[in-house]
């Protein structure tokens, strides 16, 4: 909703009416003299096509959020196995160290990096 006042002696109707015409939107409240309230989209529709959205794709959409919440709650639990009950990670911590180079440094580097601090 976008606030405006008309000018005086007209009401929101009469004021808004050109702009409406050309330019399209709905006016709520046309009689009043104070403030008018108008919203640029005529029905809710028309914001949903400006975000490439349509009615019509409802349920499709009620279904991929059902797919995304559902994937969501299976990871949780996939993740809590893995974390607590199988204890895996400490192998994958040790497993990525390996492949990456500044984290695997010899024996002799570390004794003198701890001589030189």
């Amino acid at each position: 909703m976008v606030p405006s006042q008309p000018v005086v002696g007209q009401n929101c109707g009469q004021f808004m009416k050109p702009f409406i015409e050309e330019y399209g939107g709905k006016l709520l409240n046309d009689k009043t003299f104070t403030v008018c309230a108008y919203c640029m989209y005529t029905v809710g529709d028309d914001f949903l096509e400006q975000e490439n959205m349509s009615y019509h794709h409802r349920w499709r959409n009620f279904g991929l959020e059902w797919v995304f919440v559902c994937f969501n709650f299976a990871a949780m639990f996939v993740g809590f196995y893995l974390t607590y009950i199988k204890k895996i990670w400490p192998s994958v911590i040790s497993s990525v160290k390996k492949c990456i180079p500044s984290m695997r440094m010899s024996k002799k580097t570390k004794k003198h990096q701890k001589v030189n601090a």
